[in-house]
């Protein structure tokens, strides 16, 4: 049988395989390749035998065999330059330098069949954000039938999908949480508790407790409340801070007997990153006379 007859046997009269699902049949295929590096021709028949199990009766009709359908597919990925026989050992097939993972491979041209192939650690994230993306449509259900669903809600759940689906899903720097934006600006919503990620208290999402922003044309919550924003907390736990640095000094001091330390050594103590910090609040305490002067040369 030569190219053209194989092609033909394959995708049959029309670009869907012949009534066979090709790329269900190549994928567990071209999956295990990637993932063992070397594959035998047996082994590839369980796995599209398996694959395709509800298409048996077809199979046997026009192939006569799962391994002459196998070896079919195999001679097409041969022929396509996907897959090759192993210069060390002629008895397995491997994969080829044209099979990039994650691009799309055009397996059958004639049909414009197509396959994309991913890694087994990439496989398992977009089997865990295939889940997520269907908790998230099973919450928006849930959500319109409380009639609770407004524009800012269904903006949310659209873009966390679009997200998610993109592989750009925005996370916070420092906690970790998926940062999601409206498109809209947000309307106030009294039933939903936030939590402040400073304070760490649950307040409603509303204007009066927390500050919407828009940034490149993308609308958020601040995750901060309108308390934690004021100058009055900052100055606050300034003030704690400053306390901090000044009893950490007095007690290097005392345990260095009346020697005080440079500013680095009180920086590597309280583990901060620099000592700038500590060189401005030393002097300031300084000043106030509750603290010897520090060495220059620190």
């Amino acid at each position: 049988m030569n190219d053209e007859q194989r092609i033909k046997r394959l995708v049959g009269d029309g670009a869907s395989g012949g009534g066979l699902p090709l790329p269900d049949a190549l994928q567990p295929l071209l999956e295990t390749l990637l993932d063992r590096g070397k594959v035998r021709p047996p082994e590839l028949t369980r796995l599209v035998s398996s694959a395709l199990s509800f298409k048996g009766e077809r199979i046997l009709e026009d192939f006569g065999s799962w391994k002459s359908f196998t070896d079919d597919l195999i001679e097409q990925l041969k022929y396509t330059g996907y897959v090759k026989v192993s210069e060390e050992d002629a008895r397995y097939l491997v994969p080829t330098k044209n099979f990039i993972p994650g691009t799309s491979l055009l397996v059958i041209p004639e049909a414009d069949i197509r396959i994309t192939i991913y890694t087994a650690e990439e496989r398992k994230v977009r089997e865990e954000l295939s889940g997520i993306i269907q908790e998230i449509n099973i919450q928006r259900g849930h959500v319109a039938s409380m009639g609770r669903m407004t524009q800012g809600i269904s903006d949310l759940f659209t873009r966390l999908t679009l997200a998610i689906e993109s592989g750009k899903l925005p996370v916070g720097s420092h906690t970790g949480r998926q940062a999601v934006g409206m498109y809209t600006e947000p309307e106030d919503e009294p039933d939903v508790m936030r939590m402040c990620v400073q304070c760490e208290q649950d307040k409603p999402q509303t204007r009066e407790f927390y500050k919407p922003s828009r940034s490149r044309g993308v609308w958020y919550w601040n995750r901060r409340c309108r308390a934690c924003l004021t100058p009055g907390f900052t100055q606050y736990h300034r003030k704690v801070e400053a306390r901090e640095i000044r009893d950490t000094i007095l007690d290097l001091i005392e345990r260095s007997d009346g020697k005080p330390p440079s500013a680095r050594e009180v920086m590597r103590v309280l583990e901060q990153s620099d000592d700038r910090t500590i060189r401005k609040t030393w002097d300031e305490w300084t000043a106030k006379g509750a603290l010897p002067p520090r060495s220059t040369k620190a």
